[in-house]
């Protein structure tokens, strides 16, 4: 499994389970925020963090670990509501899940910090970790 299958099953797992239902708009963790106005986005980031070979032989079997973040961001009139729906919904879609194809397990879900306001934007950041398992090369 390479670190592309693994980007498109999260970010395949959150846009069916988080943001088409929620009605979110969802940025690349490394371009710009939304252009168009709108009333909640987020920037999910994906990042490896470790690859450990757990087995040896002619077909190893590896770990790869690593973590979610989501920078939430709703308009500061829709109040916290709209924004704990957003939190739940993700909670709901990861905490202790496991993906059979490709195979996948997923931490908790838990919030960094406290909300902020970020201008007119209700700002939160949730991160989870997960641990993907791959057979054959590295």
């Amino acid at each position: 499994m390479t670190q592309a299958q693994i980007l498109q099953a999260i970010r395949g797992r959150f846009r069916t389970l988080v943001e088409t239902p929620q009605s979110l708009v969802v940025v690349q963790d490394n371009g710009p925020g939304p252009t168009a106005p709108t009333a909640k986005w987020c920037r999910l980031s994906v990042a490896p963090r470790s690859k450990t070979r757990l087995t040896v032989g002619p077909t190893p079997r590896w770990e790869i670990a690593g973590d979610v973040t989501v920078n939430l961001f709703v308009s500061a009139q829709q109040g916290e509501a709209v924004m704990l729906a957003i939190v739940d919904a993700i909670d709901a879609a990861f905490s202790g899940q496991r993906l059979t194809g490709p195979q996948i397990s997923f931490g908790g879900v838990s919030p960094v910090g406290g909300p902020s306001l970020d201008g007119g934007w209700f700002a939160r950041v949730v991160r989870w970790s997960y641990r993907a398992y791959a057979v054959g090369a590295a």
